[in-house]
């Protein structure tokens, strides 16, 4: 039983020296030497508890607890900056689809001219074809009373 709880004492101390090394080195470093110092020597901390006082326990906690948080706050950076990718592409494939649409209406709008163009053409040969057929009725008007 006592090889049982030295295993998961090891492994505990394995994922919060992995923690520890994370979160930088000056506070790692002070973790690590604390935590192997409670493991090791228990008299030894409590040694120095009593030398520095209570404060420095209690700054010991505290840049553990920093450590243990900081894997949280580079998560949660990552988390960030993949949203900012997913932004970035959605942002990319609106701009594309409004270029479609853009290059679309120009393209409806030349045809339109074209078409407009046309028409216009159109109705200047018929309005001649009239005016010709205007006449020639009135030549043979004309040539009727005569």
């Amino acid at each position: 039983m006592a090889e049982q709880q030295t295993n998961e004492s090891r492994r505990r101390n394995g994922r919060v020296r992995d923690r520890l090394l994370a979160g930088g080195a000056g506070a790692g470093a002070g973790l690590m030497i604390a935590l192997a110092l409670s493991t090791r020597e228990p008299k030894a901390v409590i040694d120095a508890v009593s030398h520095f006082g209570g404060a420095w326990a209690l700054g010991l906690v505290a840049l553990l607890v920093v450590n243990q948080n900081f894997g949280k706050f580079m998560e949660m950076g990552a988390q960030m900056i993949q949203v900012q990718k997913d932004n970035t592409a959605a942002a990319q494939e609106l701009a594309n689809a409004v270029r479609q649409i853009a290059e679309k209406d120009d393209r409806e709008r030349v045809e339109q001219r074209r078409l407009i163009s046309f028409v216009g053409t159109q109705q200047e040969k018929i309005l001649e074809r009239l005016d010709g057929l205007a006449q020639h009725l009135g030549e043979k008007a004309r040539g009727a009373n005569a």
